[in-house]
Order: C-alpha cells, then structure tokens, then sequence
C-alpha cells in the first residue's frame, strides 16, 4: 500500500506540474494562432488595395491614351488614315496598344497592329465583343469572352472615333489577352498561399495571380 501511495502522489505531483505548463502551452499556440490570423488579414488587406491601384492605374492609363489617339485621329475623319506599316511603327513605342486597330462604323478593320486580325474582307460587327464596343457611345470595356479567331480569352477596350460634326464613324479597339494581363498586373507581394482575383457580377474569373491559364474563363456561380 505505501509503494502505491508514494506511486499516486508522484503521479499527482507529475499532473501538477504539468498542467499549468501544457495550459501556458496552449495558450501560447492560441496566441500565435491569433497574431498570425490577424497579420494574414492585413496582409490580405494590402494585397486587394495593391492589386485593385494597379488594375484601376492600368485602365485609366489606356483610357487617357486611347482618348488622346481618338482626338488625334485626322480630327475625327476616316479619311487620311495612316498606312499599316506607320500605324504599327506607333503602336511599337506603346507596348499595350501593340495589338490596337481602328475599325469603321460596320466593323471593316481600317488598319492595325500586327496580331490584330488581317483579313479585311470581313466585318467584326456581330463578332464578340467588337459588337458591344462598336455599340458603345464612349469608353468602353467588353465583357470578356474567347477570341473567334485567336481561341484565347479576351476583353475590348475601345473608344469611338467621332467626326467634328459629332457623328462616331468607328472606333479605336484594343483587344487585351486576360492571361496575359493576370501576369502583367498585380506584380504586389503575396501572402503565402493567397489568391487576387478579379470576378465579373456573374461569377467569370477575369483575372487571378494563381494559376491563371486554369482559372481565366471560369463561372462560378454562387460567388
């Protein structure tokens, strides 16, 4: 019986000064698990503005450049339009505008980049999204949908071409790739297994900074 009893209090005495150090312990795991859940909410936090000031840098730039392009374009008049060749040797010295083209009123491509579409034979007008931005009565972003010809995913940013009498006869439209943009934009410091994305309101990812190839295109719809 006393070999048991000293057995019990030893053990006692084990569980009394073990306790309060496994509490202490998980306390502190709690506490790190607190601090490190609000440093990835700031983090988080920073990361959406980076990534918003840098998307919304990136459409008022094209937007300045493609207002200054249109009210520059012989006064607004289709004729006097320049040659493919000097058009692109411009869109050279602008690399986002590398694939830019100016369309007429019934979608025919006047002239453009090298990657834009060449055979001028036939019109855009009912062609996705070139239809919406030749509709459009000012600046202009398509929604995005897969390229007829190119098979990759897409936005029209586009602007009108309108003559000093005030009738648009056309429009300045770049097409911007979305794969390409993801890696262009949001060059923002990452929280570690984070993603940025950018969701139309009928859930089609547009944009995202993780696996972007996958994910351009995808409709989710209860977001």
């Amino acid at each position: 019986m006393p070999r048991k009893s000293i057995l019990t209090q030893l053990i006692a005495l084990i569980l009394l000064i073990a306790l309060p150090l496994i509490a202490l312990i998980g306390y502190k795991i709690s506490q790190d698990f607190t601090q490190a859940r609000e440093q990835a909410r700031v983090e988080l936090h920073v990361m959406r503005r980076l990534g918003e000031k840098q998307l919304t840098n990136y459409l008022d730039n094209l937007r300045g450049m493609l207002e200054h392009l249109a009210a520059n374009q012989a006064n607004g008049s289709p004729e006097n339009l320049p040659t493919d060749e000097s058009f692109r040797g411009i869109m050279g010295l602008l690399p986002d505008f590398y694939n830019l083209a100016v369309l007429d009123a019934e979608g025919r491509i006047l002239v453009a980049g090298r990657r834009f579409v060449q055979d001028r034979s036939i019109s855009l007008a009912k062609v996705p999204p070139y239809d919406k931005a030749l509709a459009a009565p000012g600046f202009f972003i398509s929604a995005p949908s897969k390229g007829q010809y190119t098979e990759r995913w897409a936005v029209a940013i586009s602007q009108p071409l309108v003559a000093p009498q005030g009738q648009a006869h056309g429009i300045l439209v770049v097409p911007v790739g979305l794969l390409e943009l993801s890696r262009k934009l949001f060059l923002v410091q990452r929280v570690e297994n984070a993603d940025l994305a950018v969701i139309t309101t009928d859930g089609t990812v547009i944009l995202r900074t993780l696996n972007p190839e996958q994910a351009i295109g995808q409709k989710y719809s209860n977001t």
